[in-house]
């Protein structure tokens, strides 16, 4: 058996969609946050490519803004004190 320590795109959809079944498909937001965080810390670590990335986010419900996942990403804009 091979072990892989690199989720690919099928096993994370898979586990972001079962969270979604159990939610009925209304995802909370702290759950939807912890995936983002999770797919940009992935994306950032290069584990999974930009393409991947949206892909699976866009299986997530929407942030209310200001996203903190986008402003630890990017950084705070002067707009954003």
């Amino acid at each position: 058996m091979k072990f892989e320590l690199r989720p690919q795109e099928t096993e994370l959809r898979d586990r972001i969609q079962e969270d979604l079944d159990h939610f009925h498909g209304d995802l909370p937001e702290r759950y939807a946050l912890a995936w983002a965080g999770y797919l940009s810390a992935l994306s950032e670590w290069g584990v999974i490519d930009i393409y991947t990335f949206s892909r699976l986010y866009d299986m997530l419900p929407p942030i209310a803004e200001p996203n903190p996942i986008v402003t630890i990403a990017l950084g705070r804009t002067d707009e954003e004190e």
